[in-house]
This record gives structure tokens, sequence and C-alpha cells, in this order.
């Protein structure tokens, strides 16, 4: 038994496979490249920038290709079909029992060339998603051409495509399976010179292609600038749509429409038989709507275009400011300083000296703090200070060693300082010390004794014999010492 068990689990291991990512360019150079080397399952992810390619096929896998998003979410990744060729071809795998799907997701598609589906063809079991379809032309579906078995067009821009039939998406219905075309914006799309579906171009057989909460505006077609339904089984449902500014509006046939708004389109808003599934609001004018606009961190309310052109975030018709809805929470990051970690704002880190590492981050990303020099005590002109070793050397102290208190330092205590006061000498005035004053044979008038205090005796000049009088005796004096040499 455990030996049937063990080739059991041997045979199911070796038919066993695994989902792998093919990068293009690093592990192959083009798309079609990586889309032959793929398998069921496979991502082949491509990195952002602009491929020069067209005539790009995937048939019958159940693959996904990507593109890659900017930081902010924005497409990255540009294929260019150079006006050269249809920029995709794109089939998942269908049987009678069912099918697996292949998505093309996150790509922007430009100048693609073919009579059918200039940027893409697909069908069956294909979803294309998140994609921006743009300036591509053919004869039918300038962005798109679908055969709509179990095909979904979700959250894609197709703007600025041309053809005959269906400028933006020519859809074809079908007796295998429903499709769908979700959350798209469909606009500046046109018709060639015939004019049929301006925005799509639509015809269904037994299941239903469904066309839900897309907005579709500024088209141009002679019949259905909007949307040109071709449907003789009522099968094209148009539910939560906005049908705005396009030249002619829908032209129907037996088209259902629910929760729609079909308004402001020139010609006619809906011309031909239509099933109203009621919610509707058909004028010939559009109401000017209004909602909630963000703009740094302030709610307003405005018009989608007045907010889009002064750089606003526009939060749909009817929005409101209740609850503040764009209300910007502050960013706390962590700011590292000298000796501690907070987490704060910016403003108030940068105010505080600090060093913010940005928003949520960690203190433990804060390096550690270098550690201080050591300080002592320092002998200095008589007392003590703390200081480090540098400081204190610089500063011509004695340093007692790291950690001394200056306690235990055994600095010498201060000198005093010498007492001076008056010294009259040769008929003149100094402050000096006594001991100065007494070695100069000056008489010391005492410590702390000013010279207008100390009444020094003045010379008289020309009084040789100091008897206070200038006379003929001091002439007679200096003559008799004439000659004399002095001690």
């Amino acid at each position: 038994m455990r030996a049937i068990c063990a080739i059991l689990a041997s045979l199911l291991l070796a038919g066993t496979s695994f989902a792998a990512t093919i990068n293009v360019p690093a592990d192959y150079p083009t798309i079609q490249g990586a889309i032959d080397a793929s398998s069921n399952g496979d991502v082949i992810q491509i990195a952002a920038g602009t491929f020069y390619e067209n005539g790009i096929v995937s048939e019958n896998k159940a693959i996904t290709i990507q593109g890659t998003l900017n930081g902010d979410g924005s497409l990255a990744t540009t294929i260019d079909g150079q006006d050269l060729f249809r920029v995709f071809e794109i089939w998942g795998i269908w049987n009678e029992q069912g099918g697996n799907e292949a998505t093309l997701k996150n790509l922007i598609i430009t100048r693609g060339y073919h009579p059918d589906g200039g940027g893409i063809e697909c069908g069956h079991y294909t979803v294309i998603e998140g994609c921006h379809i743009t300036n591509c032309y053919s004869q039918t579906g300038g962005g798109i051409s679908a055969y709509m078995n179990n095909t979904t067009i979700r959250n894609c821009t197709i703007s600025g495509n041309t053809s005959e039939y269906g400028g933006g998406i020519a859809v074809s219905g079908s007796s295998d399976g429903p499709g769908s075309i979700i959350n798209c914006l469909i606009e500046n799309n046109m018709d060639g010179e015939l004019g049929f579906g301006g925005g799509i171009y639509a015809n269904a057989q037994d299941y239903p292609v469904d066309i839900i909460d897309c907005t579709i505006q500024g088209n141009d077609a002679t019949m259905g600038g909007g949307i040109f339904s071709n449907s003789f089984f009522a099968n094209i449902r148009l539910n939560g749509c906005t049908v705005r500014n396009n030249y002619t509006g829908i032209y129907s046939d037996k088209v259902t429409i629910t929760d729609s708004i079909i308004c402001g389109n020139a010609g006619y808003q809906i011309d031909g038989t239509w099933i109203d599934g009621n919610g509707n609001f058909i004028n010939d004018t559009c109401q000017t709507l209004i909602g909630a606009c963000c703009l740094d961190g302030l709610c307003t309310l405005a018009t989608e275009q007045d907010c889009n052109s002064n750089g606003g975030e526009y939060l749909g018709d009817n929005s409101d400011c209740t609850d503040d809805p764009c209300y910007i929470p502050p960013v706390i990051g962590a700011c590292c300083t000298n000796d501690t970690c907070l987490q704060t704002l910016e403003a108030d880190c940068l105010y505080w000296g600090g060093d913010w590492l940005g928003e949520d981050s960690s203190c433990d990303e804060c390096e550690p703090s270098a550690p201080c020099d050591p300080t002592g005590a320092c002998c200095l002109n008589g007392g003590c200070i703390i200081a480090t070793a540098t400081d204190c050397i610089e500063s011509a102290g004695d340093y007692a060693g790291d950690d001394v208190p200056c306690s235990n330092a055994g600095c010498p205590p201060p000198v005093e300082p010498d007492l001076v006061g008056a010294c009259c000498i040769g008929g003149n005035c100094v402050v000096t010390t006594g001991t100065d004053c007494l070695a100069s044979d000056g008489n010391y008038a005492g410590d702390d004794v000013t010279c207008p205090d100390a009444n020094c005796p003045t010379i008289c000049l020309g009084d040789a014999n100091g008897d206070g009088e200038v006379s003929v005796n001091d002439i007679l004096l200096v003559i008799s010492q004439f000659g004399v040499t002095c001690p």
C-alpha cells in the first residue's frame, strides 16, 4: 500500500507546474518572446518605460501580461505600435466546458493600427484591466475590438482613437457567454467618414453585453456619437452610466437603459427604440453637478472641472464635505536628538535641532549617540572647575584626572594678592607695594592709602641747599661743588 501511495505521489508531482514571473526585458528582451516562453498561470511583468513593439499575440494561454505602476499608482509602461500594426491580440482558453482567463493590465497602449482593433483585439475569457488605450485607429474598434464571450473590460480609459465602427470600442456579443464593460472612461474618440458609434459600437446575440458605471463623453459620430447599438436580441444593457456632451447621443436598437444620465449631446439624446429600466435622467442640457473637492487637506464644493483645474481631487458628483473627507492626518516619524528619540512632527523635530527620519520611521533607526568626553577636576588660577582634559590643558590648568571631584583634586589654595598703597618718591607719588616702595628709597604711606591722601612733599627746583628759598646761596653752593665727581 505504501509503495502504491509513493508511486501516486511521484506521478502527481511530475505533473505539477508552478506559476512563474517572467520579466521583460530582464528575462526576455521582447514581450512576444516572454509570451512564447510562458505557461498557464505565469505573469509577464513589463518594466517601466516605452517599448516599441506591435503584432503581439497571446492565444489559448491563461497568463497575465502587466505593466509597472509609478509610486502614485499611475501607469509607467507604454507599448507603442508606431502606427505599423495592431499592438495586442489576446485570447484566453475556451472550450465547451468553460475557460481560463488571460489578463492584460496596467499598460498604456498607443499608436496601433489594424482593420479590426487598432490597439487591442480580444475575446474568449479575456480581461482588459487598468489600461489606457489612446491614439489608435482601425476600421472596426479604434481602441479595442472585443468578442464578448466572457470578456471583461474594466477600469480602463479609452481616448483619442478613430474608427468607422466604434472609435473607442467595438464589441460583438456572443452566443457562447456574456461580456461587460465596467467603470471605464471613454472620451474624445471619433468615427471616420461613415460614423457609427464614436464611443462604443455594440451588438449582441444570445448573451448580453453589460455597460456598467461608465462615463462616455466628448465622442463624435454621425450616428450614435456616444453609443451605436445594433442588437436584434435587445441584449445591450446600460446601467449607472453617464453619456454626455457627445456629438449625437445613443442610437438605440432595443438598448435597456437603467439609472443612467444621458444629457447635453448634440443632435439627439436617444434615437431609436429603447427599454426604460427606470432611474434615468435624460435632457438636452446637463445639470451642473458639484461634489467635494479636496485641496491641500481642505474640503470645498466645486464642479469636477473647477476642482481638477485647481489641482484638487474630486470625490464625485453629489459628494459632500461631511465628516471632513479631505482631512490629512499629521505625519509622525522618529526624531533623533543627542540623547533621546521622540515620535513627533518634522517641524517640531527640526525646531529642537533633531534629525527627523521620515514618515512612519522608528526610533530603532536612530544611530547611537557618540559618547561624551570624560570630565574631571581642573586646577586653574588658584581655583577648581570641572572640565575635559583637553579644555583644562588648553586653559593652562592642571587636570587632576577623569571623574575626580574638586574636593579630591588637591588644588593649591588661591594666592592672596599683595596690598598696595601710596609711595612718595622723588617728589612724586606712585601706587605700589610697600616692599617695592622701600626698595626704591621711597616713603610708603600705607596699605590702601591713595596718593591724594599721602601728602607727599614736592621738590622745588633750584633750592639746592634745601632752605625753602631759591637765592644767591643756592648759586654759591652749586659753584662750590662745580667739578666734584659724585659718588
